[in-house]
């Protein structure tokens, strides 16, 4: 049981903390292509939700529509 628990521990100490990476999209521009007409609905929504994934994808990338 001293094994196992000893094993268990020396695992975790050796995790390496992901969050002291760089985000791969941080100074990056990342292009959305519609395949349809400028200010039809899809266009539109493109804009939309790219502009809600700059505030939330790591990094902080531009998108371009």
């Amino acid at each position: 049981m001293r094994n196992i628990i000893g094993v268990i521990w020396v695992c975790l100490a050796w995790v390496s903390d992901l969050s002291a990476q760089t985000p791969f999209y941080q100074g990056k521009q990342v292009n959305i292509r519609v395949g349809f007409n400028a200010g039809g609905s899809f266009d539109v929504w493109a804009r939309i939700i790219a502009k809600h994934l700059e505030k939330h994808v790591p990094g902080n990338p531009s998108f371009v529509v």
